[in-house]
């Protein structure tokens, strides 16, 4: 018997299984399909908010993704780094409209609500199964080492290197002209430099 065939004494064993292996499959298959919609839902409304913040999230999402597979990243946190780069704004949702496109300066009072969006994005990202990894990106999406982040100034290295570090290069003409490669090996330099723990 060739070494890639399975004996005939296991497929009658497990042929009583089947259904319940089918079903655990459909299932599955189920639960992805339900976790790519909400996050397309989420994204769509919040271009249904402003159509600005959804094409930033979708354009990180996408550099994001590029540099992630260059590092090695694997599957899981891949997943993870998707979904905290196309929702990390969501919470902008919550922001009012006269604060989210006011053309001027933010007061102080306006830019302290404005702060609050990556709370409201964990709020509501937390409570869904599967997505309360995403839901600490997206809390701490405007976090810094130097401590003039918010909301708490402080946060872990990982979250850190999948949103800051990564917006840093999509919104850095000089990371973003070049190859993957090119803006995976700044990305690192940048994670060693001085303001890094």
């Amino acid at each position: 018997m060739p070494n890639n065939e399975i004996p005939t004494s296991t497929m009658r064993s497990l042929a009583p299984c089947a259904p319940d292996l089918l079903r655990i499959k459909q299932l599955e298959e189920q639960t992805s399909a339900l976790r790519k919609s909400v996050i397309c839902a989420f994204n769509h409304l919040l271009d249904l908010k402003d159509l600005n913040t959804g094409v930033h999230s979708t354009r990180l999402a996408e550099w994001g993704m590029r540099v992630a597979r260059e590092l090695g990243l694997e599957e899981a946190e891949l997943q993870n780094l998707e979904v905290a780069a196309l929702l990390h704004d969501i919470g902008k949702v919550g922001i009012p409209d006269s604060v989210l496109l006011k053309p001027e300066r933010l007061d102080a009072e306006e830019y302290a609500l404005m702060k609050k969006h990556s709370e409201y994005g964990w709020a509501v990202l937390r409570m869904l199964p599967g997505f309360e990894r995403a839901a600490l990106d997206i809390l701490h999406h405007h976090e810094s080492f130097d401590g003039k982040g918010y909301p708490a100034s402080s946060m872990p290295l990982m979250r850190w290197f999948h949103l800051v570090l990564i917006e840093k290069a999509c919104h850095t003409k000089k990371l973003c002209a070049g190859s993957t490669r090119q803006v995976a090996l700044s990305l690192t330099l940048l994670s060693s430099s001085p303001s890094s723990p």
